[in-house]
């Protein structure tokens, strides 16, 4: 799954900041507008190749002559899963899958819903598991937008018939979904709710073979489009 690279720090700085945003002619623009140069790295990272990423950068001054642009080294990042909402009224639920997952965090910026998520999978194995934000388009309106976490995890889940409880981790993940498409026009907020799967917990063990539905519904803001 995605894991936070970390590096080194040596550097004076003026702060330290993560943040999710795009590459963009070899520059991080952060989802609130800012730029980040990043003048210095030990990273093993190359920014021709990257795309979208949740950079932790320690700021060491502003660009000179540059406006909203500041010279920063990163020190660590974590690469989200980036792909288009899938809607419910064309969805194949055999396909899409109905596995627990897990929404830690969840958040908008920059027209895309973010997220960090927790789910199953088995030791060692090299199964890629489907994960899908579904948009219910036969619900959602200019006051609310509905949507669903989906994970077909391919018997890789806790309880399974096919995979051993012993074999199974539990690890956490990030995601970007592009929605900007579907935030209401002329208007700056909306509610949106997120509905997922995911075991009935003793604390925070995965204790129990059963699931619960969890729903969540948050005020979020955007810039008008």
């Amino acid at each position: 799954m995605i894991a936070v690279s970390s590096c080194n720090k040596n550097d004076d700085i003026l702060y330290s900041i993560s943040t999710m945003g795009n590459v963009v002619n070899g520059q991080f623009v952060c989802d609130g507008g800012d730029i980040y140069n990043i003048v210095k790295t030990d990273c093993a990272i190359k920014l021709d190749t990257m795309t979208r990423f949740l950079g932790y950068f320690d700021v060491m001054n502003k660009t000179e002559g540059k406006d909203g642009q500041y010279d920063a080294k990163l020190t660590g990042y974590a690469q989200p899963l980036l792909k288009d909402p899938i809607l419910k009224s064309t969805a194949i639920d055999s396909e899409i899958g109905n596995d627990p997952i897990n929404l830690c965090q969840g958040w908008l910026s920059g027209g895309y819903m973010n997220m960090l998520f927790g789910l199953t999978l088995k030791a060692g194995s090299e199964t890629s598991h489907l994960i899908n934000l579904e948009m219910d388009d036969t619900k959602s309106n200019r006051d609310t937008l509905y949507f669903d976490l989906k994970h077909n995890g391919y018997g890789e889940v806790y309880g399974s018939s096919t995979t051993a409880t012993s074999q199974i981790l539990y690890t956490e993940g990030y995601a970007s979904f592009p929605i900007s498409r579907y935030l209401p026009s002329g208007q700056t907020r909306v509610y949106v709710t997120i509905t997922w799967y995911w075991y009935l917990n003793d604390g925070n063990a995965i204790t129990s073979k059963e699931v619960e539905k969890h729903s969540d519904t948050a005020l979020m803001t955007y810039a008008e489009n």
